[in-house]
């Protein structure tokens, strides 16, 4: 692989995991922040165990775009005594793990263990937050946190791809849209700039 050849798309940070004492009693305090709490039971998982989701991956909090997991001594997916190690190491309400949403898993497997990174599989079915493939990078040197890649694959939307705007006179908006700053990007088979006809719609 060349060393300038970027194979998958980091797509900024899915959600992180933070280390605390009591991931109850600290939900309720960011509730109060305006964060809500997401429940397994709203999306379409393939879970083992469907009712305890919070205990296994640990309270699951939103607030727009920000999304993290609250975890503490009790929560299952981390090894027993591990939480409290990094609480005594960190502090309370830090953050134990960092996950990166990236376009393809098997992409960013290729291009990373080229430049020396393991990957450890995590999740097949998903989590809190819906379904998705997880995995966490191993470093050669000490981290203060854990780095995870992160692919959803519930097809959440990313952003609005264009609107489509029913007009009588399609000249004269366009020419008003030009006005606003808007060019005309497409027009086909080589119509007039602007036109797209047909007998019932345009």
């Amino acid at each position: 692989m060349k060393n300038q050849e970027r194979l998958f798309t980091p797509l900024g940070f899915d959600h992180l995991t933070i280390a605390c004492n009591d991931n109850t009693a600290w939900s309720h305090v960011l509730e109060r922040f305006g964060f809500i709490r997401v429940r397994a039971g709203q999306h379409e998982l393939d879970p083992s165990d469907a009712d305890d989701y919070d205990a296994y991956f640990g309270i699951a909090m939103a607030r727009g775009n920000i999304r993290f997991f609250l975890v503490d001594p009790l929560t299952k997916r981390f090894t027993k005594g591990s939480v409290s190690a990094f609480l005594t190491n960190h502090g309370n309400m830090q953050v134990m793990e960092a996950g990166v949403r990236v376009d393809s898993m098997r992409k960013a497997h290729e291009e990373l263990t080229q430049k020396g990174l393991f990957f450890i599989p995590q999740y097949l079915y998903g989590d809190t937050f819906g379904s998705c493939i997880t995995a966490l990078l191993s470093f050669s040197t000490l981290s203060s946190f854990r780095w995870k890649l992160v692919e959803r694959t519930n097809g959440e939307p990313t952003g609005i791809d264009h609107l489509a705007i029913a007009v009588r006179d399609l000249k004269g908006w366009v020419q008003f849209y030009k006005s606003l700053g808007f060019d005309v990007v497409y027009t086909p088979h080589e119509q007039e700039e602007g036109l797209i006809e047909g007998k019932e719609s345009a």
